[in-house]
């Protein structure tokens, strides 16, 4: 196998992955829209939200864990190369207080956004079952575990 066969045959795999969860997610979203379209809407603005902060917040957290742990590595190869020695101890690198301020910063962010998401989920579809007397929680529910269960798999 050439290396061009074996970066097709890794592109068409991860181009797999990305058409089958898309697919679940529209799936998930027209079944929702079916069921509760105001509710769809609300919970289509709140992923994209979802999303872009999360994007946000994974690359600030990993761009300050990767970068502090490459400088710790490349500083350990220096004194490994310069005194000669033969290998690095690796449990002497340790993570600072500011890694773990960031992962717990993290932590708490993921927590808020899944709480706000389901407070304002549940709370619109009470709403909107309140004011539309042919909307019944049934369908609100089925709206929301459709769209959940269709993102879910990103």
């Amino acid at each position: 196998m050439t290396d061009l066969q074996a970066l097709a045959k890794d592109l068409t795999k991860d181009l797999h992955v990305i058409v089958e969860a898309s697919v679940a997610l529209v799936w998930g979203f027209a079944i929702g829209f079916y069921y509760c379209w105001k509710l769809a809407l609300i919970l289509l603005a709140l992923f994209i939200v979802i999303a872009v902060l999360t994007k946000l917040s994974n690359y600030s957290y990993k761009a300050t864990k990767s970068d502090a742990y490459e400088s710790a590595i490349q500083n350990y190869m220096h004194i490994q190369f310069m005194n000669l020695q033969d290998s690095i101890i690796m449990d002497e690198i340790s993570t600072s207080y500011l890694d773990w301020l960031i992962a717990l910063a993290y932590g708490l962010l993921q927590a808020v956004k899944l709480l706000l998401l389901w407070a304002t989920v549940l709370y619109s579809g009470m709403y909107l079952t309140s004011i539309d007397k042919s909307l019944t929680m049934q369908h609100v529910w089925c709206c929301i575990f459709a769209i959940i269960f269709g993102a879910s798999s990103f």
